[in-house]
C-alpha cells in the first residue's frame, strides 16, 4: 500500500492518526510519518485500515440494498463512545461509525430513499425494552416506533 492510498483510506474511513496510534500502540510520530513521502505503514496497520474500510463498504451496500427494496432505512447515531462501544465493541472508533452514517445518509438522500436518523437514548431505550433481550431487531423495532411517533406529531403540528 503506497503512502497516498494509505492516507486516503485512513482519512475516508474516519480514523484519526490519534486513534490509529492508540489502536496499534505505535507512537503518534510514527503514525504521522507513514503519511509522508517514503512512509510505509506496517502490514498489520495496513490490514487494520483495509478491514475497517471493507466493513464500512459492506455496511453501506447492505444499507443501500434495504433502500432499493423500498423499505425505509433507519440510521442510529450515538451521542458518546460509551453507548457506541456497548453496542459495537471497541474495534473501530465512534468517528468511523459517524463517517459511515454520514456517507449512508448522503447516498440515501441522493437516491430519494426514505431515511430516518435517530440518536440513541439509552434511558428511553431501556425503558421501552423492559425485560426483553437487547437485539438488533429490537433496536430496529424501537427506531420504527420513534419514527412513527415523530411522524404522527409532525402531522398533528401541520408541518
Amino acid at each position: 500500500m503506497n503512502t497516498a492510498t494509505y492516507a486516503t483510506l485512513r482519512d475516508a474511513s474516519g480514523i484519526t492518526p490519534y486513534h490509529l496510534a492508540e489502536a496499534t500502540g505505535a507512537p503518534l510520530e510514527n503514525v504521522l510519518s507513514w503519511e509522508q513521502p517514503g512512509g510505509d505503514p506496517p502490514p498489520d496497520v495496513q490490514r487494520y485500515i483495509e478491514d475497517i474500510t471493507a466493513g464500512q463498504a459492506a455496511s453501506l451496500r447492505e444499507i443501500l440494498a434495504t433502500a432499493h427494496t423500498g423499505a425505509p432505512v433507519y440510521l442510529m447515531r450515538y451521542h458518546d463512545e460509551i453507548d457506541y462501544y456497548a453496542a459495537y465493541g471497541t474495534r473501530a472508533p465512534l468517528e468511523v461509525y459517524h463517517r459511515l452514517i454520514g456517507t449512508a445518509h448522503a447516498a440515501l438522500t441522493a437516491i430519494g430513499a426514505r431515511v430516518y436518523v435517530h440518536y440513541f437514548n439509552p434511558g428511553a431505550y431501556s425503558q421501552w425494552l423492559g425485560p426483553r433481550p437487547d437485539t438488533e431487531s429490537r433496536r430496529i423495532e424501537w427506531l420504527e416506533s420513534l419514527t412513527a411517533t415523530e411522524t404522527a406529531a409532525t402531522e398533528l403540528d401541520g408541518n
